[in-house]
This record gives C-alpha cells, sequence and structure tokens, in this order.
C-alpha cells in the first residue's frame, strides 16, 4: 500500500501548502519510493485536489496531512483515507501509521480545521 505524506519543512504540512511530498510503500517496509515537489504550489487554485489528484494517481491509498480544506477532503471520497499528521516529523507520522495511531479526519474535521487555518 502506498501512503504519501505532505512535508514543510521538517513536520507534516497541509494539503495544498506543504512543499514536499514523500510516498512511502508499506510492502517495502515503509521506505520512500517517491518524493517530489507538492504540485499544488505552482496550481491557480483548487490547490489541494491538484495534489490529491496527482498522489491518486501514483497509486496513493492514504494520505497524512497537517490540514486538509472541505473541498479537498470531499476529493478523497471512495479514493483515499486521509489521516492527521500535524506537528509531527516524517518519521513520526510514518510510526505512528504503522502503529495504527493517527486519527483519521472526517467530513467534519476538515471543515473545522479549514476554519481555523484562515
Amino acid at each position: 500500500m502506498k501512503i504519501a505524506l505532505v512535508i514543510d519543512g521538517n513536520h507534516v504540512g497541509g494539503a495544498g501548502e506543504g512543499k514536499e511530498i514523500v510516498i512511502v510503500d508499506s510492502e517495502k517496509n515503509y521506505e520512500i519510493v517517491e518524493r517530489f515537489d507538492n504540485p499544488a504550489l505552482t496550481a491557480e487554485s483548487s490547490r489541494g485536489i491538484v495534489m490529491l489528484s496527482t498522489v491518486y494517481k501514483k497509486g496513493v491509498t492514504s494520505i497524512i496531512v497537517g490540514h486538509i480544506g472541505p473541498h479537498a477532503f470531499t476529493f478523497t471520497k471512495n479514493r483515499m483515507t486521509v489521516y492527521d499528521g500535524n506537528g509531527l516529523t516524517l518519521k513520526q507520522a510514518i510510526e505512528s501509521f504503522k502503529n495504527n495511531m493517527l486519527p483519521e479526519i472526517t467530513k467534519d474535521i476538515a471543515a473545522r480545521m479549514h476554519e481555523h487555518h484562515h
């Protein structure tokens, strides 16, 4: 299973704002299989959706973000599961995911995150 993490500096970042995307593979002991600049950073609008669409096309089924807006969250429905890694480093987020310790983000949580982010 491929898991994408949005990274901003040393920590998990927002879907549309994080600087880089890291994809790890659970079948390869969670090693990094791909790393690239977040395509959202050059998008005119719908930045979170641009990023999510990119990782979805790469076969990602789970994504770990610091926050996500309601429109971007709607895109994930029936496509991928979204987890809250806010405040965690890349390593901490992967370890927490492996141990089933990351909370899943729901539609209501995504709406609240967006309110607080602006």
